[in-house]
């Protein structure tokens, strides 16, 4: 496959199960699927993504969907980075969705953190 480069997105077909495999089956077994992995973010600054580059991945695979007749899904990006998801969904928009591609976002819930007091609180005093 060789490096790819930042822009790049690159296209994996999924192989579905078949009745010998131990694996469950996939619960879309009248759809084709693919995995697309796009590359936004710099091994040597990976707290940064450069909207420049995330419009070209969101180009190439808004195009592909566009000329194969697909949805595009997937999960929200962007967090724990410099970009803001404001950015992130005109980009989407801008790319994919605009140009009749069915697009599906998907949010993860953050794992929440225990409430602590303000202020310490006095332990009860056994009776």
């Amino acid at each position: 496959m060789g490096d790819m480069k930042m822009g790049d997105a690159h296209l994996i077909s999924i192989v579905k199960s078949t009745e010998d495999d131990e694996m469950q089956p996939s619960t879309s077994s009248e759809v084709e699927e693919a995995v697309v992995l796009f590359v936004a973010q710099s091994s040597k600054h990976r707290d940064e993504i450069r909207p420049i580059i995330l419009e070209l991945c969101f180009t190439r695979i808004g195009e592909y969907a566009r000329h194969n007749n697909v949805n595009v899904h997937m999960a929200r990006i962007g967090y724990g980075t410099s970009l803001n998801w404001y950015t992130v969904e005109r980009l989407i928009k801008k790319c994919i969705s605009d140009h009749g591609v069915p697009t599906y976002i998907y949010y993860f819930a953050r794992p929440q953190r225990p409430q602590q007091p303000l202020s310490p609180q006095p332990t009860p005093r056994p009776p």
